[in-house]
Formats: C-alpha cells, sequence, structure tokens
C-alpha cells in the first residue's frame, strides 16, 4: 500500500470514527468536514505521528512546553489515545518512563488519564459533536499548561523549568 492510500484510508477509518460518535442529525456534517479536519490536525506541526486502533484515535507529539503559575516547564513528547469506545483519554509521556511518575502535573500516574477539571465540558463537547481532530488539538493546548495549586502531586517543581530563552533557541534548534 502506498503512502499515499494508506493516508486516505487513515483519513477514511478516521472519518468513520467521528460518524460512529454522534447522533444521526451530525452524520452528514461529519461526513463533510472530518477528512479537512483530518488533514489540517496531520498538518499540524506539534503533531508528529497519527494512527488509528479499533478503539480509537492515537497521536504523537513533538515535545511540549508547559506555560503555567511558576514559569515555562519542559514536558517533552507524549502519545496521546482518545478512545472512541468509551469516554477514556490517555496521555503517555515518552520523557518520563519510570511507572510511578506523572506523565503531566495533570494526568494520573497509573492509567495515564488526565484531570482535566473545568475543561471536562469541552472535552465532552468536542467528543459528543465527533470532533476527534480539535479534541486532539485541544490536548496538545492542555499538555501546554499546568496549575501548580491542582497539580496531582502538589506541584510541578520536578519538570525542568526554562528560560523564555531556553524556549526560542529549543524551538529554532539551536
Amino acid at each position: 500500500m502506498s503512502h499515499s492510500e494508506e493516508y486516505r484510508a487513515m483519513r477514511s477509518q478516521f472519518t468513520e470514527m467521528c460518524i460512529a460518535m454522534v447522533p444521526r442529525f451530525l452524520c452528514e456534517e461529519r461526513r463533510q468536514h472530518a477528512p479537512a479536519e483530518f488533514d489540517a490536525f496531520c498538518g499540524n506541526p506539534k503533531v508528529v505521528k497519527v494512527g488509528m486502533a479499533p478503539d480509537g484515535f492515537i497521536f504523537a507529539t513533538t515535545p511540549l512546553v508547559m506555560a503555567g503559575d511558576n514559569g515555562l516547564r519542559w514536558a517533552g513528547k507524549f502519545v496521546v489515545k482518545i478512545f472512541t469506545t468509551s469516554v477514556t483519554i490517555q496521555c503517555r509521556s515518552l520523557s518520563r518512563l519510570a511507572i510511578d511518575e506523572y506523565p503531566h502535573p495533570h494526568v494520573q500516574a497509573s492509567s495515564l488519564t488526565p484531570c482535566l477539571g473545568s475543561n471536562a465540558n469541552v472535552v465532552a463537547k468536542l467528543r459528543g459533536d465527533g470532533k476527534l481532530a480539535q479534541l486532539g488539538l485541544f490536548m496538545i493546548s492542555f499538555l501546554e499548561e499546568y496549575s501548580e495549586a491542582s497539580a496531582y502531586d502538589g506541584s510541578a517543581r520536578e519538570w525542568p523549568r526554562l528560560t523564555p530563552e531556553e524556549v526560542e533557541k529549543w524551538k529554532s534548534g539551536i
């Protein structure tokens, strides 16, 4: 199967996943818009790989930087799985691999599920509307933020702090 055939098959599977998640009256809208949303998601510079599983949509990110109430911190690379057969989302860090380490200040260590807090309504709306690409982008934004007061481990201090200059150097590849 050529790359373009593989990509078209993946885009078709993604579209069908989006359609399967919505009420009947939204199916045609998802059929029309999901392919372009998939293309835009795959073209996002923070997305390095996209895949499909029988039960969900999976993607990997570039290294991410978290912004929060105590400055910029290194978050690292993630693999995110948005399950379509349940309401579960998992965020696995590729940079923090120890089992007992929190992959992110707002992601539970053992289940890899994010604590969405006030964002849960946004996630539910995107999921209910079958907008998997937008949900994926939202999860990237979620992983790029933290609040020390509500972090699982009580602080985000264990993630390396970065200066704005270090972030710019990192982004430019220096």
